[in-house]
């Protein structure tokens, strides 16, 4: 049976696809497993963690029953990824809410800083990518290079910090560095948006 070339494309495209979705499974399964792992191995019991150090002995051992902490290790392997595939995530441990209800709260914010970020490194990354192809070897190339270097080199809490003393102390510049206003061109999202970019000029 004769299939046009483009059809072709397309299947071989979805089998692909299937493949890369079938592969992911294993990987997923290796992060939950060193996950629980690496959370059984820290030395603190997570009722204590939770309660405080004033904890009752009855207060820990209904912590223990609601979390299921006494139950041998597949049992709470298997609780756990219940839980996390169903979306209940628990407490946090240090602001006592749901951990989804914190994701509801500080995702939007983290999601504005990443675009934020992204509009100041596609143009400067793609820039760069652009001379240093086209002046392979000259002096821009280098400098490109350096630049690019440079913006992972440097820490960005450090580039953060001396970004806003720069702008506020030394100039005055205010308004420049909060991240959660309604716009998304708001200027509040320029420094730290630019300051997150730098970690991404070498990538785009």
């Amino acid at each position: 049976m004769w299939f046009p070339r483009w059809g072709l494309e397309v299947v071989k495209l979805w089998e692909y696809v299937v493949r890369r979705l079938v592969a992911l499974i294993p990987v997923i399964i290796g992060v939950t497993v060193i996950a629980f792992i690496l959370w059984k191995a820290i030395p603190v019991d997570p009722a204590l963690a939770y309660l405080g150090p004033r904890a009752r002995p009855e207060e820990i051992a209904a912590f223990h029953a609601r979390w299921h902490l006494d139950d041998p290790l597949p049992n709470q392997y298997f609780w756990y990824l219940s839980r996390l595939f169903t979306g209940d995530w628990g407490p946090s441990f240090v602001n006592h809410f749901p951990v989804t209800d914190n994701l509801a709260v500080f995702l939007p914010a983290t999601l504005e800083l990443t675009i934020a970020a992204m509009l100041f490194a596609l143009p400067v990354g793609i820039y760069l990518g652009i001379v240093s192809a086209m002046k392979r070897n000259h002096w821009v190339d280098h400098v490109s290079r350096f630049v690019a270097i440079i913006g992972v080199a440097i820490p960005i809490y450090w580039l953060g910090i001396m970004l806003k003393i720069f702008f506020h102390e030394n100039l005055a510049v205010v308004g420049l560095w909060t991240v959660g206003s309604t716009q998304l061109c708001s200027h509040r999202r320029w420094l730290p948006g630019f300051t997150q970019s730098t970690r991404f000029w070498p990538m785009t």
